[in-house]
């Protein structure tokens, strides 16, 4: 009798246990369960907390899952399980694409989830992307965390494929340096070659000194300085030039030759005729407005600075070259002539 009982009692738990065993089969089969999504990456066009609503968030991830997709939640937050909450100052936006097969671009946000909503499921498998344009950063320099789900219909009960990517906002980073005010100026005899005109220039001229020797009557001396000027002022520099008396002898002076304004064209040198003391410039700087270029016009150094070499911004050193052309008429009185000459550089900053 008492085995009858307990084989009763086993074969009551052996038929309780199978119904339960099904029960849980078929329970666990209604479970979506998500795959991870992989190649997953966010990327901001502008991580500044500061960018304003300017910034583009770019998704990339690949589907491993061949599922129709019904729609892609987009979760933010500043926790990796999405249990922080909506970063501080995101903002999303309602202008995006998608490389998703079928989409319609309905992005509702409803904070901190938006979906990406498809007329009707599609297949879409391997690497996807989706845009966001317009977006709001967190507004301080944090890390914060994106989660994206497949869903194959609507709602969240059919999840297919998931993956979280990590994202940060970073401060923008000032970049300063100075650079001083700089000019470089150098003197020297020019002594080979011409300039203006087609005369040699005197081979004994240095940065301190232009001896003529003896006057040739009307037949005109050519002697040559080269200035060389560089500067980083913004507006350029200016060079000029003036005498501090016409060329002298006791009683007697040497007539100035040229343009008497700065600023308006001066006086064309006519061989073995003209007579004076006058100045030309030639070179890349030159003051054209003054001396032309091919003719060349000459400028009177007395009573007031001539202008020689300009140049509006900032340069290397770049070379002038002045000419100093002196004819005396037959009548000069007998003597040893002098004077001297004074540049000015100004830098324009």
């Amino acid at each position: 009798m008492v085995r009858e009982v307990g084989a009763t009692f086993k074969n009551l738990i052996a038929y309780l246990t199978i119904p339960l065993l099904v029960f849980m089969f078929f329970a666990n089969a209604g479970v979506a369960y998500a795959s991870p999504m992989t190649a997953k990456s966010l990327s901001l066009s502008n991580s500044s907390p500061s960018a304003g609503a300017t910034v583009t968030y770019i998704f990339s991830f690949t589907l491993p899952s061949n599922s129709s997709v019904h729609h892609v939640d987009m979760q933010f937050d500043t926790q990796a399980n999405m249990a922080g909450g909506l970063p501080t100052g995101l903002v999303g936006n309602t202008t995006g694409s998608s490389t998703m097969t079928g989409g319609t671009l309905t992005f509702a946000w409803n904070s901190p989830t938006s979906s990406l909503a498809f007329g009707t499921p599609e297949a879409n498998t391997g690497a996807k992307t989706i845009t966001l344009t317009s977006m709001t950063n967190p507004t301080s320099a944090t890390v914060f965390y994106a989660k994206i789900t497949s869903y194959s219909s609507a709602g969240s009960g059919s999840p297919i494929d998931s993956g979280v990517v990590a994202a940060a906002t970073v401060p923008v980073v000032t970049v300063t340096g100075q650079q001083l005010e700089s000019l470089t100026v150098s003197l020297a005899g020019k002594t080979s070659g011409s300039v203006c005109s087609a005369n040699t220039v005197l081979a004994t001229t240095t940065a301190s000194a232009i001896n003529f020797d003896t006057f040739n009557g009307v037949n005109e001396i050519s002697a040559a300085q080269t200035l060389n000027v560089g500067s980083n002022a913004n507006s350029g520099y200016t060079a000029k030039i003036i005498q501090n008396q016409l060329l002298t002898s006791g009683g007697s002076t040497v007539a100035a030759f040229g343009g008497a304004t700065d600023g308006v064209q001066g006086t064309a040198w006519v061989d073995n005729t003209s007579t004076g003391f006058g100045i030309c410039a030639k070179g890349t700087d030159a003051y054209t407005t003054n001396y032309g270029s091919s003719p060349y016009y000459w400028m009177s150094p007395a009573t007031t600075a001539k202008t020689i070499a300009t140049n509006g911004g900032a340069s290397a050193s770049t070379a002038t070259d002045i000419e100093f052309t002196v004819a005396v008429p037959a009548n000069q009185a007998a003597g040893t002539y002098t004077n001297q000459m004074t540049y000015s550089i100004l830098a324009n900053y």
